[in-house]
This record gives C-alpha cells, sequence and structure tokens, in this order.
C-alpha cells in the first residue's frame, strides 16, 4: 500500500463567508491586489502588492490550520484547469538565501526601465516566513498596548497563484503597487475594479469541491446553487451539489 501523497490534485481557493463563495460561482474569480514582502528583490522595495488569484493544493485531510487564515469556505477545482490557466506554484526563499541573492544580483544588472520583468517574476516568489497582511492590516495580536504581527509559516500553505498578463497602457491597470498606493483604499478600489475585465474563469465539470463552514448551511449552499442561472444547467446543479462538503465534516471524518 502506497503512502498518501503530500499534495492535493485539487486546487482550492478559500474564501470567508458564503456569500463570497456564492459570488465566485456566480462571477468565477476575480484578481484582487496582495500585499507582499519582496525585500529579496531590491534594496529599496520591500512591500509591493501584486494582482492574484490564490490557491493551495493542501490535502483536505490537512487543511484545518489553513482555515484560521482564509475562512472556512472553498471551492476546489481540477488541477489540470489550473495548469491550463498557467497557475502556477510558488518560489518561496527567505532573505540572504542563495536564491534572494541571486535574485538581487540579476535585478541589479537590469537597466531601470527592464526591472518590470524581474517584478513580474517576483510575483510568484513568496517568503518562507512573514507577515500576512488581512483587512487592512497585518495579523497578529496587542499586548499591554502593542501590537505584534504574527510570523507565518507561508511554507505550509502550498500557494499557487494566477497572475493576469497586464498591458499597463492598454489596460490602465497596474502591474503592482507600491505600499502608499495600496494603503489608499479608493485608489487600491478603482484597480481592483479594473481587475474584474482578467477574469479567471472555470467550467462546471472544473469543480471538484464545493466547502462549507457547517453541515446546517449545505442545503443553504444548494439553494443558492439552484438559483444561479447560465451556465449551471439543471443536470450541472444535481451533480454540483452532491459535491458540497462542510468543514466540520471535513475535521472529523479526513
Amino acid at each position: 500500500m502506497g503512502s498518501k501523497p503530500l499534495s492535493a490534485n485539487t486546487l482550492f481557493h478559500f474564501t470567508d463567508s458564503i456569500e463570497k463563495l456564492e459570488s465566485i460561482l456566480k462571477n468565477e474569480f476575480y484578481p484582487q491586489y496582495c500585499l507582499e514582502n519582496q525585500e529579496h528583490i531590491g534594496p529599496v522595495i520591500h512591500e509591493i502588492a501584486f494582482p492574484m488569484v490564490s490557491f493551495c493544493d493542501i490535502p483536505l485531510s490537512q487543511i484545518q490550520a489553513h482555515t484560521a487564515y482564509y475562512g472556512n469556505y472553498a471551492i476546489g477545482l481540477k488541477k489540470e484547469w489550473g495548469i491550463k490557466n498557467k497557475i502556477n506554484p510558488v518560489l518561496y526563499t527567505y532573505k540572504n538565501s542563495s536564491t534572494a541573492i541571486n535574485l538581487r544580483a540579476i535585478f541589479d544588472k537590469f537597466r531601470d526601465d527592464d526591472r518590470e520583468v524581474i517584478i513580474d517574476f517576483g510575483s510568484y516568489i513568496k517568503n518562507y516566513k512573514g507577515k500576512l497582511w488581512k483587512d487592512d492590516r497585518y495579523v497578529g495580536m496587542w499586548r499591554d498596548g502593542k501590537f505584534t504581527a504574527k510570523n507565518i509559516n507561508f511554507y505550509d500553505e502550498r500557494e499557487w497563484r494566477y497572475i493576469p498578463k497586464i498591458d499597463v497602457d492598454q489596460d490602465g491597470i497596474d502591474k503592482f503597487m507600491k505600499m502608499p498606493d495600496f494603503k489608499n483604499k479608493d485608489y487600491r478600489d478603482a484597480q481592483n475594479k479594473k481587475l474584474k475585465s482578467k477574469r479567471l474563469s472555470f467550467q462546471p465539470n472544473d469543480i471538484k469541491y464545493i466547502i462549507v463552514k457547517k453541515e446546517s448551511e449545505i442545503l443553504n449552499m444548494v439553494s443558492k446553487l439552484w438559483k444561479l442561472k447560465e451556465k449551471y444547467n439543471p443536470d450541472v446543479k444535481n451533480i454540483l451539489q452532491t459535491r458540497i462538503i462542510s468543514m466540520e465534516h471535513i475535521r472529523e471524518d479526513f
């Protein structure tokens, strides 16, 4: 008997509400700007926000820790679909690693007007450990009047990313944002709205799992599924409702 695989043959996208999950089923994926620490790219650039849709290929038996930061609702799609759409596993590194040193050496040798090539590549690079920006702040805790950002082991997330192809002049969309622009909510929201033109699509037969938080929410999810129109015809809905599972069930039986 073979051992269990360390990765799933499914790409999961987690979110924190049943409404957001319903929106994904209805509208598919819209990229959003996510803040990353990119100190390995160069000595000046540290925090950059890239437009992306994030996934993980963590087996359901090991997914519980992931939900603490990213929510208990998810859609799981075939990995073949992800590869077809050029969704890539990220490269994990850390400050002063051989990867980081070589990347910075390449960055320093590029002319200023060519450095976007390296920054584009940097959108697929993530720190092995670091701070997670969520809901307009870093995840952490207050103690004795002082806020401390939590250091998270990102390597455990087994992240895959969809980074949309952007022509800045034609699309009017930033390939990346530095921290001041990202923290300007009006500007960030306007850019995120433009990213709807870069939607990541899927077909019903690409869906392997629809995950809700509680068993009691399954019937509600079935009802929401049946209200969806367009590509979800009755036969498709009958099949998809059999793929709905709860995190309660996963925690008990996987």
